[in-house]
């Protein structure tokens, strides 16, 4: 599985979605990270399982409209 880390921030910095944002989809689809864990995620200072990377991508497509 592919690591969505990048595309979040991608997408975080081309004011397509926001962290916030991200994380509250993240947390609806079902993840368990606090905002700052989540935040920590994303910028590769703490790692996640396999679970969590996907749960992130689900957010992704939620945000993207896929």
């Amino acid at each position: 599985m592919n690591d969505p880390r990048q595309t979040a921030l991608d997408m975080v910095q081309q004011d397509k979605t926001s962290i916030d944002n991200l994380w509250l989809r993240y947390f609806a689809n079902g993840g368990n990270a606090d905002p700052v864990d989540f935040e920590a995620y994303l910028h590769g200072l703490l790692d996640a399982d396999e679970y969590d990377t996907m749960i992130l991508s689900w957010a992704l497509e939620d945000v993207s409209g896929r």
